[in-house]
């Protein structure tokens, strides 16, 4: 019975990653796989220029600088513009926080009392894909409440995996910067630095939960006044999230609950690569760079005790052997490590069934943190 029952949850792994559908699966899909762009395994083709993202003739990810996007900008234009949520506040959108279209971002300014706090959205989409045009139709009633309470919010776009030279990274980058940017204008958007929360759905609940736990990325001798500003927040909520971008480091939650390890499977091998900004497999274990580019997006094992509060939760109803990406056993691996760090979580995940700390709903836990 247990041998059917592996070669089972085996099927329905390589089922899913051959027929992963677009959105937040895209982790599993080549991206760029569509007429007109190349298919060079970890490059990729942005807009042209010099990018941001240090030597790109390095590795990880070493491709030419043309694959690079445009360069960070450092001055704030806002143009009001018609919310698409009914709200009193002011809107501005597509703000730019680079030179590429991918590096924009909306906010509905705050009203009323200022500095006021802030909430950030970030989109899933697995990298390759996705708008922060999602969380104005998804999470409208959320803009209301946290609006009517004096908060800013905004949403926000960045390079994916093919748009620079370093897979992931490049998203990791702008979305870092964009932080930076906004507290870098803090007095002019009204925005109390203090008090920002990140929040997101798969690919932006694990950037939320990586920007949450990661150690300051401020550079304080930067000759950039916006890269001298912190990447601390102080809340953190995140749906559907990945556990780790250290992808090799899912292996022991599947191979302990399906007997599956994602990584050995053929067809996922490419995936892994592609999110790496590399061709190269074998290297992902046993280069050095690539290595400390790994440990560098493990959240666990960068936990500590001076991170912020999360909140968790998983709208699947059953967790399947198949489904890499969203298993609520990543949320499971993410809660238990907090708590053995002396982190505040809350979680309700039923599908495990998960319940930890306070059930208030994603509107009422910005509303207590970050007020």
């Amino acid at each position: 019975m247990a041998f059917h029952f592996l070669q089972h949850a085996r099927l329905l792994l390589a089922a899913f990653l051959l027929i992963a559908a677009s959105g937040c699966t895209q982790l599993t899909r080549l991206p760029g796989d569509r007429p007109g762009q190349g298919q060079r395994p970890g490059g990729g083709r942005g807009p042209g220029g010099q990018g941001h993202g240090g030597n790109t003739t390095t590795k990880p990810g070493g491709v030419d600088a043309s694959a690079a996007a445009a360069t960070y900008v450092s001055e704030l234009t806002l143009n009001n513009s018609a919310a698409p949520v009914a709200v009193s506040n002011k809107y501005a959108a597509n703000v730019h926080y680079g030179t590429s279209d991918r590096l924009i971002f909306d906010m509905y300014l705050p009203k009323g009392q200022t500095p006021a706090p802030l909430v950030i959205f970030i989109h899933g989409g697995g990298f390759a894909n996705g708008s922060k045009d999602h969380f104005h139709k998804r999470f409208a009633p959320e803009i209301t409440a946290w609006t009517n309470a004096g908060f800013g919010v905004a949403t926000i776009n960045y390079r994916f995996l093919r748009e620079g030279p370093d897979g992931v990274k490049n998203s990791l980058r702008d979305i870092q910067r964009c932080l930076q940017f906004i507290r870098y204008h803090a007095t002019e958007l009204g925005i109390d630095k203090n008090r920002i929360g990140c929040m997101g759905i798969s690919a932006g609940a694990g950037s939320s939960v990586w920007l949450g736990v990661h150690d300051d990325l401020a550079d304080p001798n930067s000759a950039d006044p916006i890269a001298r500003e912190s990447t601390r927040i102080q809340a953190v909520a995140a749906i559907n999230p990945q556990s780790s971008y250290d992808i090799f480091s899912w292996d022991p939650m599947f191979m302990e609950k399906y007997g599956v390890k994602p990584t050995e499977d053929p067809r996922f091998k490419p995936r892994v690569t592609e999110f790496y900004g590399t061709s190269d497999f074998q290297a992902l274990t046993t280069d050095p760079a690539f290595v400390a580019m790994r440990k560098d997006l493990d959240m666990p094992a960068m936990m500590d005790r001076s991170d912020p509060e999360m909140w968790f939760a998983s709208d699947k109803e059953v967790d399947k052997p198949s489904d890499v990406l969203h298993n609520s056993i990543h949320i499971k691996r993410l809660v238990d490590t907090a708590q053995s760090k002396g982190i505040k979580v809350n979680a309700q995940v039923p599908s495990l069934p998960l319940n930890v700390g306070s059930s208030e709903t994603l509107q009422q836990f910005f509303l207590r943190t970050l007020k």
